[in-house]
């Protein structure tokens, strides 16, 4: 007696898997595409913040003002770092084209669109920027009177509520 078994998978069973697989894929695709949204926002959050305190540092050390300018609001956003105020965006800043699908919907300096950071102990305007998602996430960098830098949002997880 030829006792023949076969090994491997069926046609069957190789269509149910693919099948599994698919809805499986389908049903992480939204949670998937809401943590790139989250990540690319966190991203532009965390090096404006950065930026704040380099430039923050800078006026110390420089003992002259700095200004961080900002240019525009909605989708097409830029800001510079320089001694004076300004309304050209150059590289020592950053923009929009560097953190794509975000928004900068809010700055609050005051009645400017830019902040000086005092080389007597970093102190500045308070004031803050928004940023967002086309999805509504939100998150900000607030500047106290001091010259304190923090970021929050209310909607994403990792930050202090707002």
């Amino acid at each position: 007696m030829d006792d023949h078994r076969q090994s491997g998978y069926s046609l069957f069973e190789l269509i149910i898997t693919l099948a599994l697989a698919s809805i499986f894929a389908g049903l992480a695709a939204p949670s998937f595409a809401e943590y790139i949204d989250t990540s690319r926002l966190r991203s532009a959050t965390e090096a404006i913040a950065s930026d704040f305190r380099k430039t923050r540092i800078l006026a110390i050390q420089s003992g002259q003002n700095q200004y961080i300018n900002f240019q525009n609001t909605g989708s097409n956003w830029c800001y510079s770092i320089a001694t004076e105020t300004s309304k050209a965006c150059d590289r020592s800043g950053g923009s929009s084209a560097d953190f794509s699908r975000i928004k900068l919907d809010k700055v609050a300096f005051g009645n400017k669109p830019s902040i000086a950071f005092s080389p007597l102990r970093g102190s500045a305007r308070n004031g803050r920027i928004t940023l967002s998602t086309a999805s509504g996430k939100s998150a900000s960098v607030i500047v106290s009177p001091l010259g304190r830098i923090r970021t929050c949002s209310s909607q994403t997880t990792g930050y202090t509520p707002c």
